[in-house]
C-alpha cells in the first residue's frame, strides 16, 4: 500500500493552526486504514520544551528531527531554524518515501515545497502541496524593508517551478487559486479545499451556562474575543482604537486568546485597560476550543489588504462552526470580506474605518438579538461552506491509493 507522507514544521501537540489542520487530516487518513507518516521538528510554534523525536498519534507515525530552535524573534535565527529543517526533514524523506507514495508538503518553512520538488525527482513520488500561503509575496508585503524585492523573482520562479512539477496542489481560497494561475500554474493541478474547524463540538446542553464565562468573570457582559495567532498579517489599529474609546463602558468586555508576534505590541497598547476592559488568554486546549470560541458574542477577525489571496485566516472557519458572528477588518472587496457580506453572518470594515467599528460594536451592544441572528448564519455557513467532513472527504479523494 502506498503510504501517505506529510512534511510541515509542526504538527500534535502543537497548537499552531498548520499543526491542528494537519493531526486532524492525518489522524482521519489513518483511520480510513491508510498508511500515513508525518516528517516534523521537535519544536512547538510557542516555544518549550523540545518534543520527541518518535511518536504516535492516533495510527499516524510522527518522525521529529532535529534541527536549530532559534525561535521566530530574529531573522537570523528563523532562517537557521529553517535551513536545518530543510535539511534533516529531507534526509529523513529519502530515506523513508518509496515509489508513487504521497508526499504532501505544506508551506512551513517556506519553498519547502521547491527542496521535496528535487527529492521527487529521485524517489519518484507524488507530491501534493497544500499551499497556506504564498511566498516570497508574503514576506515583501509584510517586511519590504528587507532585501526580498531584488530575490522575489528567483523565489517565485523557484516556487512556481516547483508547483508546476507536483501532482496537485491544494489552496485553500479562490484568490489564492486566481494568484497562482496568473503565475502560470496550471489549473488542472490546482484544487481549492478550504481550511476547516478542527474545534469538537460534543453535544451540550445550551442551556447550560458557559464554564468560561465564570472562569473569566465575563457574566453579564458583551464579551468580543479575538481567537488565535496574532501575526503580522494582521491588523490592530482600529481595534486597539475602539477599546480605548470604549474603556468606559464596563459592559464591553474584550478577550484576546491565543499568541503570535504582534500579542505583546497590542497588550502594551491596551495596558490601561488591562483586568478591566481587556483580558488576554493564552492559547487553551484544543478539546476546550469549542467553549472559548463559543464564550463570545461577537468575534474579531482582521487581514491587512495586502494579504488578500496570500492569506485565508483559518480561525473563521472555528469562528462559524461555533455559531457567532463576525466583526471583519479587512478589504470590504475581498474573497472573506465578500463572503461575510453576502452571508450576513458578520459585518466588515476597512482598517481605517475606526468610527465604524465602534459605532458597530456600540450598537450591536445593545442588541443581542442581531448577534444571535448573525451567529445562527454564520453556522449555516460553515455546514455550507467549510464542512470538516466535505473537506476530509475531498482530501481522501484526491489521494486516492
Amino acid at each position: 500500500m502506498r503510504q501517505i507522507i506529510f512534511v510541515n514544521r509542526y504538527f500534535a501537540p502543537d497548537h499552531s493552526a498548520t499543526s491542528q489542520l494537519l493531526s486532524d487530516l492525518s489522524q482521519h487518513l489513518a483511520g480510513q486504514g491508510r498508511r500515513v507518516c508525518v516528517i516534523t521538528s521537535r519544536q512547538r510554534y510557542e516555544g518549550g520544551q523540545s518534543l520527541a523525536a518518535r511518536d504516535s498519534y492516533h495510527g499516524v507515525q510522527v518522525f521529529r528531527v532535529a534541527g536549530f530552535q532559534f525561535g521566530r524573534s530574529h531573522l537570523l535565527g528563523r532562517g537557521l531554524d529553517y535551513l536545518s529543517f530543510y535539511l534533516f526533514a529531507a534526509w529523513r524523506l529519502l530515506w523513508l518515501a518509496r515509489r508513487d507514495d504521497w508526499v504532501v508538503v505544506k508551506t512551513d518553512p517556506p519553498l519547502l515545497s521547491v527542496v521535496v520538488a528535487l527529492l521527487a525527482l529521485v524517489k519518484r513520488v507524488r507530491v501534493v502541496n497544500w499551499v497556506q500561503d504564498l511566498f516570497p509575496e508574503v514576506a515583501v508585503a509584510l517586511l519590504p524593508q528587507l532585501p526580498w524585492r531584488g530575490l522575489q523573482p528567483l523565489l517565485r520562479g523557484l516556487r512556481n517551478l516547483s508547483l508546476r512539477r507536483a501532482t496537485a496542489n491544494v489552496v485553500i481560497c479562490a484568490g489564492m487559486k486566481a494568484r497562482l494561475q496568473r503565475e502560470g500554474v496550471d489549473e488542472k493541478r490546482l484544487h481549492v479545499i478550504y481550511n476547516w474547524s478542527v474545534s469538537p463540538q460534543p453535544e451540550r446542553d445550551m442551556a447550560q451556562p458557559n464554564p468560561y464565562r465564570h472562569r473569566w468573570q465575563l457574566d453579564h457582559r458583551f464579551v468580543l474575543s479575538y481567537s488565535g495567532n496574532m501575526g503580522r498579517a494582521h491588523r490592530f489599529e482600529s481595534i486597539i482604537w475602539a477599546i480605548e474609546q470604549s474603556a468606559a463602558n464596563q459592559a464591553i468586555q474584550w478577550l484576546f486568546i491565543g499568541g503570535g508576534p504582534q500579542r505583546a505590541q497590542v497588550a502594551e497598547a491596551v495596558q490601561e485597560q488591562l483586568g478591566r476592559t481587556v483580558q488576554f488568554h493564552p492559547y487553551q486546549p484544543q478539546e476546550r476550543l469549542h467553549l472559548t470560541l463559543a464564550v463570545a458574542d461577537l468575534h474579531l477577525v482582521s487581514l491587512a489588504p495586502e494579504m488578500e489571496g496570500l492569506i485565508f485566516p483559518s480561525k473563521l472557519c472555528g469562528i462559524l462552526q461555533a455559531g457567532r458572528g463576525v466583526l471583519l477588518v479587512a478589504d470590504p472587496e475581498g474573497e472573506m470580506g465578500a463572503l461575510v457580506r453576502e452571508q450576513q453572518c458578520g459585518l466588515v470594515f476597512a482598517p481605517e474605518d475606526k468610527a465604524g467599528l465602534l459605532a458597530a460594536i456600540e450598537r450591536l451592544s445593545r442588541a443581542p438579538e442581531l448577534c444571535q441572528q448573525m451567529g445562527a448564519r454564520a453556522y449555516q455557513l460553515s455546514e455550507t461552506h467549510f464542512s470538516r467532513q466535505a473537506m476530509l472527504r475531498q482530501w481522501q479523494q484526491l489521494l486516492t491509493p
